[in-house]
């Protein structure tokens, strides 16, 4: 005896339904035009263009923010040992600031 098939879903609970998937045109009218952000004492304002081609350092400035709320860039700043002599040096925070961005970006020139 066959038993009666019960009709399986094709979007599973927990899955987007595709209806209220966002198109370009709903994400304009939807994303703010720019965000504030506090980050090392300055606020800077990120600006999203729905339509430009996504770039692998469109999160660094979260990334950014993220550091300099938890205290991790400052402190790892003042745990350094770096030291300049010469009154021409760069700051410590300058130096090891392009080195995280050097790592983070992929160091290519």
């Amino acid at each position: 005896m066959l038993l009666p098939h019960s009709a399986a879903s094709a979007h599973p609970q927990g899955e987007p339904n595709p209806s209220t998937i966002f198109t370009s045109a709903t994400a304009d009218l939807l994303a703010p035009a720019r965000v504030p952000l506090d980050l090392h004492g300055r606020r800077i304002y990120v600006e999203w263009d729905p339509h430009a081609p996504v770039t692998p350092l469109g999160q660094l400035v979260y990334f950014s923010q993220f550091l300099a709320t938890a205290g991790l860039f400052c402190d790892w700043v003042a745990d350094c040992p770096l030291h300049y002599t010469s009154p021409n040096g760069p700051e410590r925070m300058d130096v090891l600031g392009t080195i995280l961005l050097a790592a983070l970006a992929g160091h290519r020139r």
